[in-house]
Order: structure tokens, then sequence, then C-alpha cells
């Protein structure tokens, strides 16, 4: 698999709704900034041909669970609280999949930010 932002972004939406699926969420809002992700994504249909085909099924299949998932593109400057997680990860060398249970400090006033819709 290739280290692409493409995989990286595809990567990322099948963790998060497989962990909002386990945690017993049955109504999300899940925003991506990849917009390329996204239409795919929302596009459907069969991902085989396609060089993520198997993260993109993986998708398919998860938003076609019993549930409500509204997926849309955000602007990544709508969407500080992904780019602090993911430069902290970077600075922790942190790899794979991490789960934050506790607001980490200094990321309250960005989750605030981003909810208001405030840049």
């Amino acid at each position: 698999m290739n280290g692409s932002p493409f995989c990286a972004e595809a990567l990322a939406l099948r963790d998060g709704l497989r962990l909002a699926w386990e945690r017993g969420f049955r109504k999300i809002i899940c925003e991506s900034d990849s917009l390329e992700v996204v239409k795919v994504v929302q596009h459907g249909g069969r991902f085989d041909t396609h060089v993520h085909g198997q993260i993109l099924s993986e998708i398919g299949e998860l938003l076609n669970r019993k549930w409500r998932v509204e997926l849309g593109w955000v602007a990544r400057e709508g969407n500080m609280v992904a780019d602090w997680l993911a430069k902290q990860g970077s600075l922790l060398s942190l790899c794979g999949f991490n789960v934050v249970d506790v607001t980490p400090p200094g990321l309250g006033l960005l989750l605030l930010k981003d909810s208001l819709g405030v840049a």
C-alpha cells in the first residue's frame, strides 16, 4: 500500500467509522478535508479497479450498515483539530491509529472554534 495523502485520508475515514460503530454511535456526522476521498466514497459503486479499492470497499461496507452517517467535506482551515492532532502525532512519532479519550491540553479552544466554524 503506498503512502499517498489519499490513502492516509481513506484509512482515517475507515478507522474513524469503525471506531464510531464499535462505540455504539448510530447517528454521526463525519467530515474530511480530502474532497477527493469524499467524492469517491459518495459516488459509490465498485472500487475494485481503484488503487485503494480494498480500503474504499471497507468504507462502503461500513456506510451500508444500519446507521445514519452524514459524510461531508470541510476545508482544511475549518479542521484545525485534525491538523493539530496530526502534528502532535508526528512530533511524538506516533504511528498507526491512536484513540484520544481525554482532550489534550491546548486542544480545547480549537475544538470550540471548529464547532463554531471560527477560523
